[in-house]
């Protein structure tokens, strides 16, 4: 759609947006915004570069959002780059953040501070008409502000969990289920089902980056032939072969039996690759000296392939090796920086994890950027940062509205941070999202076991064993800690029985060594050895090995020595794996 002016808004901000869009276009000026006027199938990215390119002007919605939106950010960048005319609409009494400082260095105040807003409105179509004329002119970029207040009436409620949100019109990139039960905190678990489907790295041809691009140049389209079945990610939708180098690519796009043999996606110049955020983010320099990579992507490709291999299977020091290794030929494979972040946060090594979470949301497209921001969520959970955790999985979202661990993983924060009734919301979004996910199934169980409703969490539960037959073992176990809370004896019998059933456990069986030492079979001595051939300097299961001795402490009645194994499980994990949690729960309501 031929358009003049290009709207650009946070997402909270949308209703004040969609008015001044109305008004706009009521006086004959036409309009691209999202997500009205993302077109199907296409790229997020390349229509956001190519409407505003197309533009003469933009309309910036300007509120306290609008400095957390890293959306918004690029879009002013690319707006200043394209030398259009950018005229603030102020809806609340903020300054700018330094960034957007950067691009908006010399507005001209036109003060609005009193209702009613349709004068205001009024007040912008006039500036609009009054800027296109001289649109095309080549002259510095003049910006204006006009500052609105919001009337009660249209003040934006805060974003509703059931629709979508201003990114969230995008075609879904990712759907993030988990394939195992047992596996840790949101953004390992989507890592986690990435292996489990049969992940693959992937190049193109070229194997080193191209020159720096100057920042008014037009970006350029790149073929790649399409992905193969064994490579998708989602359940419906293909991820393009750059996505899955890290490549600042578009997102995926709709599968279909009719689908060509290649498709085009638009790739952004390096000047406006989404900017990292919040510890990463340096846009003027980046603007100033854009700095090419050297890309060796043939030669890192064996070296992310083991790391991923590594990383399923538990070996954190190795696969470590492997993508450190592999970075240094290829430092812009923004997924293998989400990867190694994983690694790096389930080391423990919080602040390394931040740097390559930020670096994956500098060089990836948008369904890494999903997987980062949920990465650092994770990261500021295990901090106790419960609202900036939030936060990144907010945006994340934005993302990826279809993401069901993203949702689990919001509604973990939530509960830690005292939301029960928000946590609930986002965990039965996940379940609504992904009905045979037995991981979101989970999450949820946790989520009722943690707020003490035991018959939900009973049903649930078995409903996860029912999907996933494979994680039967782990579920047995976790209704072996719910039926404890009412009665041990049952709690032992059933669980003994269903061992029974089970036959012999395998050597390398973890959680049917878990489930041996619930019913005695192995003794507390030999199951909390710290140097037993299950545990090493795995925290995950250093976590649960605490906390399943603690939960068998209670059930035999011994309250102070349970209380110092659940404050053992709490400490001695920082990822807020589902045994942290319980253990944290099982505190709070010991008082201790």
């Amino acid at each position: 759609m031929a358009h003049d002016v290009f709207i650009s808004h946070a997402s909270q901000d949308k209703p004040i947006a969609d008015s001044a869009c109305a008004a706009l276009e009521r006086n004959g000026i036409r309009c691209w915004i999202a997500p009205r006027d993302v077109q199907p199938g296409r790229s997020f990215a390349g229509e956001i570069t190519r409407a505003i390119e197309a533009s003469k002007a933009m309309v910036l919605i300007f509120s306290a959002h609008t400095n957390n939106s890293e959306q918004v950010l690029r879009e002013v960048q690319l707006a200043v780059n394209a030398h259009l005319h950018v005229l603030q609409f102020r809806i609340e009494e903020v300054s700018a953040n330094d960034d957007l400082k950067y691009y908006l260095s010399t507005p001209h105040w036109l003060d609005a501070q009193t209702p009613p807003l349709k004068a205001h409105l009024d007040r912008l179509v006039k500036a609009i008409k009054a800027l296109l004329p001289a649109a095309g002119e080549s002259s510095p970029v003049p910006q204006t502000n006009i500052s609105s207040p919001v009337p009660q009436s249209t003040t934006p409620s805060s974003p509703s969990f059931s629709g979508p949100t201003r990114r969230s019109s995008m075609k879904p990139i990712m759907v993030a289920a988990i394939g195992g039960i047992v596996i840790c905190a949101a953004l390992a678990t989507t890592v986690m089902w990435y292996l489990s489907h049969g992940h693959q790295w992937t190049t193109t041809a070229s194997v080193t980056e191209a020159a720096p691009v100057s920042p008014t140049a037009t970006p350029q389209a790149v073929v790649h032939a399409a992905p193969s079945a064994s490579a998708e990610i989602t359940r419906g939708l293909a991820p393009t072969p750059s996505a899955a180098v890290g490549e600042g690519a578009s997102s995926a796009t709709p599968r279909s039996a009719s689908a060509p043999a290649e498709t085009l996606h638009t790739e952004l110049p390096p000047s406006t690759y989404p900017v990292a955020s919040p510890m990463a983010r340096n846009p003027p320099a980046a603007v100033r000296n854009p700095t090419p990579l050297v890309r060796n992507s043939k030669e890192a490709i064996p070296h992310f392939e083991s790391g991923s291999t590594r990383l399923k299977k538990g070996d954190l020091d190795g696969a470590l090796t492997d993508f450190d290794q592999g970075l240094e030929l290829d430092p812009g494979d923004a997924k293998a920086y989400v990867f190694r972040g994983t690694v790096k946060n389930k080391r423990g090594d919080l602040e390394g994890a931040l740097v390559d979470y930020n670096k994956a949301i500098e060089f990836g497209a948008p369904s890494v950027a999903a997987l980062a921001h949920a990465g650092l969520g994770d990261v500021y959970r295990g901090q106790e940062k419960y609202q900036a955790a939030i936060s990144e999985y907010n945006r994340a979202i934005d993302i990826t509205p279809q993401s069901a661990a993203i949702y689990s993983s919001r509604g973990i924060a939530k509960l830690l941070q005292g939301d029960t009734h928000g946590a609930l919301e986002d965990h039965s979004k996940a379940v609504e999202l992904e009905p045979r996910s037995a991981s979101a199934l989970e999450n949820l169980a946790g989520f009722y076991v943690q707020t003490r409703r035991w018959t939900e969490a009973l049903t649930t539960i078995r409903k996860a064993i029912d999907i996933d037959p494979a994680h039967q073992t782990y579920g047995n176990v976790l209704i072996w800690v719910v039926e404890s809370h009412r009665d041990a004896t049952t709690a032992d019998r059933d669980l003994g029985e269903y061992l029974i059933k089970s036959g012999p456990r395998k050597s390398d069986d973890w959680t049917g060594f878990i489930a041996d030492f619930l019913v005695g079979k192995v003794s507390a001595k030999d199951f909390m050895d710290s140097k037993n051939s299950f545990v090493g300097s795995n925290r995950r299961r250093r976590c649960q090995t605490w906390y399943f001795a603690g939960m068998k402490s209670l059930a035999e009645k011994d309250k102070n020595r349970a209380i110092e194994y659940l404050h053992q499980a709490v400490s001695s994990d920082l990822t807020g794996a589902l045994e942290s949690r319980l253990a944290r729960a099982e505190l709070q309501f010991l008082g201790k």
